[in-house]
C-alpha cells in the first residue's frame, strides 16, 4: 500500500501544478500516464497497472480538493480545488450559449436540482448527460446489477441501471483535509 500512496501522491502533486489532469488522454497530463510512466493507447482497462490506474483514480475521486467533472473534450478530469471558483462561476453564469445547447428536458431536470439534489434513473440519464457535459455539473455515479431472472441466471450488462446523483455546488466549498489522511 506504500507504493499506491506515492504514486497517489505523485498523481496529486501533478493535478496541484496542472490545475487538473484527465483520467485518460493522447497528450494532455492524465492519470494512466502518471501511473505507467507512459500514455496509454487503447482502454487502460486492458493495461497491465489497471487496478493501479483505477485504485488512484477512486483516490482522486474521494479527494476534498478534488472535483470530477466532464470538461476536457467531455471528459473525465480531475479539477484542483483552486479551480474552483472559476468553474463554479462559468456553470452558473447560465449564459445563452450554455442553455441553447440543452433540451428542454435538461433544462427541467436543471431546475430540479437547483431545489434539491435529484437522483436519477434511465428515464433522467441523457438530460443528467447533458448537465454535466454543458453546465459541468458534479455527479456521482452507481451502477445496479440487475436481479437474476426467476431461473438464476443473470440478464446481462443489458440489464444494468446506471444511476447518477446531481446536486449543486455546494460540496465544493468544504474546507480542505491532507492527502494523507
Amino acid at each position: 500500500m506504500v507504493a499506491d500512496r506515492k504514486v497517489s501522491q505523485r498523481v496529486f502533486a501533478a493535478l496541484e501544478q496542472h490545475g487538473l489532469v484527465l483520467q485518460t488522454d493522447a497528450r494532455l497530463p492524465n492519470v494512466c500516464a502518471l501511473v505507467t510512466g507512459a500514455p496509454i493507447r487503447g482502454s487502460w482497462w486492458a493495461h497491465p497497472r489497471s487496478h493501479d490506474i483505477f485504485r488512484v483514480n477512486c483516490a482522486l475521486a474521494e479527494h476534498p480538493d478534488v472535483l470530477v467533472i466532464k470538461l476536457v473534450s467531455a471528459k473525465v478530469t480531475y479539477v484542483h480545488r483552486a479551480l474552483w471558483p472559476h468553474i463554479v462561476a462559468i456553470g452558473r453564469a447560465r449564459a445563452p450559449w450554455q442553455l441553447e445547447r440543452i433540451s428542454p428536458a435538461a433544462l427541467k431536470l436543471l431546475k430540479e436540482v437547483g431545489r434539491a439534489p435529484v437522483q436519477t434513473d434511465r428515464r433522467l440519464a441523457k438530460p443528467a448527460t447533458e448537465l454535466e457535459k454543458v453546465l459541468w455539473f458534479p455527479a456521482s455515479r452507481s451502477t445496479r446489477l440487475p436481479d437474476r431472472t426467476p431461473d438464476g441466471s443473470s440478464p446481462g450488462i443489458d440489464g444494468c441501471d446506471e444511476s447518477v446523483l446531481l446536486r449543486q455546488r455546494s460540496r465544493w466549498t468544504r474546507p480542505s483535509t491532507s492527502w494523507n489522511r
